[in-house]
Formats: structure tokens, sequence, C-alpha cells
């Protein structure tokens, strides 16, 4: 056209506070209106808000497609001013008057600290503002990045925080310092988070633990009052700052107190997602892998005097490592140097127990001294024994090639002096017993399961059997079929996992360890020794399923060895113990304890009773209308009864005949 245009290129704030970018021909008269020609807009990003962006434009009526692609030329002023900008300028003042001391000094309050955060902000970018100019060029007065944030500021807020004058002013001054570190150098960067770890020195008088915590957890994007997710505020770190990040975040997570921080699992959930960002996360899971390995060794070391919380917790985190590894490397950090790591988890597990029975396990004493602390508990001993068979069971599982022997087991076993210890190893035997698509189904645990970001994700890993065929073989027959099985004090989850392992054996196994009595003589003993009632009630089902199951094998083999084109043998079958024999042993050993008056006697007589009345098909809900179950009274026949013969004395008139005989 004849007359020359003058395009330009602004941002404007819209009625919705949404900011676009516009080229357009601005009225002279009142630009950035509607009386505007505008060419081309963009709807900017958080950000875009401040440079254009160089694509993404659309085109607007008075225009024509395609629209432009820009590309930044740098700053465009007179030649010398490149470091005498407007942001030049501002920044100068707020270097030369001190601004940063005053919103962070002595008259410090959080309303000022919020208001001024952009202005920070805006310092923090000025850090790696410029880039050196040509020789051919001199700036009229200072160079390149000469006033903006400097390393006396970001320590002036860290101590701030450190101050624990005011919780609201050092929540924003929290809010502040992520804020800017993204921005910041990488050797301010560096300086500020290694700082902050200097404060948990351990020749540092003061305990700045809460402090320190409340910062990672402000970097980790989530807080514990607000209940948000790791991952919201996601920040982007070069490696050497991640370094830095993840070493400060494990100090964090290996202090003494840490884990009665409320803010404690969403430290653990920011540690595995930045831990599983690579190439830096696979060195940096090893060099954490090898710190838990000095500390379990540290641990062996130590005959008493040990904090058990703390030895507890470096088993987790140990757990916690290899959760954090892809599955191929946890199995190779497991598998390696023979089963090392496998074998220093057994180990501490001997020590632990060991040290228990002698009693030289120290609990936790920890004051309580802040709302930011959890309350102290007890330290419980069998829930930390079942944690370290949980992560056990993990280790072993996911090496797919390190197993468990028949040396450890008896070891493990022996060292458990109580019935809620034995309980608690009869799971983790069940549970280890066989494959496994899921693990932690051992038992309740202390610890909590590492996550990739939400800490109400769980990691699901397949898990191999912790032993071979020939050891769950020993387990069974050995440990659980054992007559120092305390069955009186064992509960329902042990039972169940008697029943597990048994099942997990290979059938004709089963046969052999039930036909020739090792499992016969624990379920009898399961029996009418069981003080949950429960526990004796399911045992005499599977007592008479035993049975019932022997029998209906020896008629079918009978039959067979009759027909001459089969000649199966039935002399597998010539030393299954008779049921009435058996039961008219424990009648007889029934009957002296009751003479002697022998604790619990009582209790057996009765379930021997009920173990005839389902036997002979007497028990209630049989469907048989014409009999009923026998009610043995042993209170009421002391002394009465002298061989077997007199207690049909006591079963009711019509119930003594023929017609209601059973067989067993």
């Amino acid at each position: 056209k004849a007359k020359e245009k003058k395009i330009t290129l602004f941002r404007c704030t819209m009625r919705s506070q949404q900011k676009w970018w516009f080229l357009s021909e601005a009225d002279e008269q009142l630009p950035g209106t509607d009386k505007d020609i505008d060419y081309y807009q963009h709807k900017s990003k958080k950000d875009e808000e401040a440079e254009p962006p160089s694509a993404g434009w659309t085109t607007c009526r008075e225009a024509s497609d395609p629209p432009p692609i820009l590309e930044p030329k740098g700053v465009m002023v007179p030649p010398g001013q490149e470091y005498n900008t407007m942001e030049h300028q501002l920044a100068k003042w707020a270097i030369t008057n001190q601004i940063v001391e005053l919103v962070l000094g002595n008259s410090i309050h959080r309303e000022i600290v919020a208001r001024s955060i952009p202005l920070i902000r805006f310092l923090a970018s000025m850090c790696t503002k410029d880039d050196p100019l040509d020789d051919s060029i001199q700036p009229n007065e200072v160079g390149p990045n000469a006033y903006c944030l400097q390393a006396s500021h970001l320590t002036l807020a860290w101590n701030t925080c450190k101050s624990k004058l005011d919780a609201a002013v050092s929540s924003e001054v929290y809010q502040l310092l992520v804020s800017i570190l993204p921005k910041l150098p990488t050797s301010l960067a560096i300086q500020l988070l290694t700082t902050v770890q200097q404060s948990l020195d351990d020749s540092n008088p003061k305990d700045y633990l809460f402090e320190v915590a409340e910062f990672c957890s402000t970097l980790a994007g989530g807080n514990a009052d607000s209940g948000s997710d790791v991952g919201n505020n996601c920040i982007y770190f070069e490696d050497e700052v991640r370094d830095v990040v993840l070493k400060l975040l494990w100090a964090v997570l290996t202090h003494p107190e840490a884990h009665l921080l409320k803010w404690y699992n969403i430290l653990k959930n920011f540690v595995t997602q930045e831990l599983r960002i690579e190439p830096m996360g696979a060195r940096q899971r090893e060099a954490f892998l090898e710190y838990c390995k000095r500390s379990l060794l540290d641990n062996l070391s130590q005959s008493s005097h040990i904090d058990e919380s703390i030895a507890l917790r470096m088993v987790t985190l140990t757990q916690f490592v290899l959760e954090a590894c892809p599955l191929e490397q946890s199995a190779q950090l497991v598998f390696e140097n023979r089963g090392e790591l496998a074998n220093l988890l057994f180990k501490e597990l001997i020590s632990y127990l060991t040290r228990r029975s002698n009693g030289d396990s120290m609990a936790l004493s920890i004051k309580r001294t802040a709302s930011n602390l959890t309350n102290n508990v007890d330290f419980k001993h069998n829930a930390a024994l079942i944690e370290r068979l949980n992560i056990i069971r993990y280790v072993y599982g996911i090496s797919g090639t390190v197993e468990m022997s028949t040396d450890q087991l008896d070891t493990l076993w022996k060292l458990c002096h109580m019935s809620e210890d034995h309980e608690a190893v009869m799971v983790f035997l069940a549970s280890a017993s066989s494959n496994d698509t899921i693990h932690g189904s051992t038992g309740p645990s202390l610890g909590d399961n590492a996550t990739y970001i939400g800490p109400t994700n769980q990691v699901h890993q397949p898990l191999t059997a912790s032993y071979s065929d020939e050891v769950r073989v020993y387990a069974f027959q050995s440990l659980f079929c054992s007559n120092d099985v305390d069955w009186e004090n064992l509960g329902l989850k042990a039972y169940t996992s008697f029943q597990i392992l048994f099942k997990s054996l290979k059938k004709s196994l089963r046969a052999s360890v039930t036909s020739h009595g090792v499992a016969l003589d624990a379920l009898w003993r399961i029996c009418l020794e069981a003080g949950n009632n429960d526990v004796a009630t399911q045992a005499m089902k599977d007592l008479l399923h035993v049975y019932s199951t022997i029998s209906a094998t020896k008629r079918q083999n009978e039959a067979a060895a009759k027909n001459a084109w089969s000649q199966k043998s039935t002399e597998e079958f010539s030393t299954t113990e008779s049921f009435a024999k058996r039961i008219y042993a424990c009648l007889q050993q029934v009957k002296q304890g009751l003479l002697n008056g022998t604790k619990l006697s009582r209790r057996s007589a009765e379930r021997c009773v009920r173990i005839l009345n389902a036997a002979i098909g007497h028990a209630a809900g049989s469907g048989k209308a014409t009999t009923h179950a026998v009610h043995f009274k042993p209170a009421s026949c002391k002394g009465l009864i002298n061989k077997v013969e007199d207690i049909v004395q006591f079963i009711p008139h019509g119930l003594r005949g023929q017609d209601c005989y059973r067989t067993i």
C-alpha cells in the first residue's frame, strides 16, 4: 500500500485476566483497545507470559494465512546500552537500595514477603539474563548480570526460616526459595541447597530438622496440611542440581528423628520420583543402596545399645531404594556378589532377634516438642519383625535365583521365643512358599509402600518363591508339624499358613506326610490343643477330610487290586493309623488328665466328643431327624468311666441299637 504501516507486538490482559499476544496496527490515540487493527493473535500459556512465543499464532480477520513464525533478535537498544535497559535499571535500584535485605530483615512480615516475591523472582532471573557482548562493543557502565540475586540474599532467606519467629512468614519464604530455585544459576542453586543441608549437621547445636523438612516438602510440591500429591508443581532441575537435591532429601530421610515428621511419606514419594529420572537416577539408586548396606553392617557390628527404630528404618529404606529401581536392576542388585544383599538383610534380622532375646534392644525415646512431629508411640517388636519378614520376602522374591536354606529357617525358627513371633514366621514361610504376583501379603507393616507419584498408589512386582521344593517340605515337616509349636497361643493366621504350606506341596508329598502320620499328628494336636476355638473347628474338618480321603483311596485301590488287569499295591496304606485307635488313645489320655486335674483336659475331652459326633454323622446339621449328637459331660462322669464300654451308659436310649451304627 501507498502508506507504510507500523506493526506493533504487545501483550494485552483481557477482562478474563487471560494474557494474549497481538501483532497489530495500534491506534495512535488509544493503543491496546478495540480500535487497533489486529492481524495475528496468540493466547499465552503460563510460561509464555514474559516473552512472545515463536509459533502457534492464529490469523485474525484483517490478515491472511499462514501466520508468521517469530525469531528473537536480541535486545533492541542503542549500542553500548545493552546493560542499561529498564530491567537492568530496576535490578540496579533494588540491589543498590538493599530491597531484599529490607524484605527479609528484622521487620519481616508475611504480607511484605508475599508481595515482594515477584520482585525477588525477577532478581533471580537477572542472574542469567545477559550474555557477554562482542569485544567490539563496550558497555557504558557495568558488565553482564551485575545486579541480581546474590548468595548472601539466599543465606538471609534461609536464616529467616531457621529463626522460627513466625510459621506464616517461614511458609512464604519456603515458597519463595522453591519458586526461584529453577531460575538460579547452577552454582547459586547448589550453594542454597548445601546451606540447607548443613543445618542437619550433627555438630550443629540446634535441631533444624523441621525447617529443612518443610523446605523439602515445599520443594516436593506437596504440603501435608493441604493433602496435595507430589507432582502437582513439577520442577525440572539440571543434573548437577538434582544430584544435590537428592542428597538433601536422603539426609532428611535418614535423620534419626525423620520418622516423626508428618511429611515423611511425601518426601519418600518425591525421592522415588526423582530417582526414576535417568541417567542420574541409576547412579543415585546404587549410591543410596550402598549407604543402606553400610548402615546394616554397622548395626551387625554393634552387639547392644542400638536404637531399634533407626535400625528398622534403614531396613525399610533398603526396600524403598530397590522399589525405585527398574525390575531388572533391582534383581541384579540382589543377585550380585552371590546374593550379598539378601544375606545381609537376613543376618540383620537374626541380629535383631538375638538382641531382642538378650534384652539389648533399646526402644526409641524422643521427646515430643512440637506439632510438626507425630505422636511418639512405644516401639512394637512384633510389628518390627513382621516388617523385616515382609522385606526379606520381597528381596528374595525379586531375585528369582537367590533362595533361603534349611539352616536359615532353623536359625530363624529357634530365635522366635514368643507365639506371636512364631505366627509371624509361619505367615512369612507360607507367603514365600510359592510365586506371587503382588508383594507385601505377609502381614501388616510399619512402613509405607513406595510409589511413583501419589502416596495411595502401590507398586506391584512379580515375586518368585523364596526357597526350593526341598526346603518347603522341610519347613512343613520339621517346623510347622513340630511338637514344639504352641497351638494354645496361635491363631487363625498360623493355621491358615499351615494349610497354605501343606497345599503348596506336591500331591505325592501331601499323600506321604498325611498317610505316614506327620501332618496327621499335627492335625490331632491342633484339634485338641488349639486355644482358638475357630482354629480347632477348622482343624477338625480338615482332620476328618483327611481320613475320608485316605479311606476312599484305600477302597479304590483294594477294588483295583482285585482286577486282573491292575496290580496296584495296597501296601502303602497298611500303616495308615486307624481312626478308632487314635480316638481311643486320645480318650484314654483325656481320662488320665481329668483324674489328675490337668488344666485344659475338660476342653480336650469336649473336643474328642465333637470329633466323634462329626465322624459318626451325628453332628448338628447332618440332616438325620432320627439321631442326635452325643453330649459328653466329663464333670458328671468323673470316676465312673473305667473302660470305653462305660461310655455306652451315657448314650440316650434308642441310640444304642444297630440301626444307629455308623462306619468310621
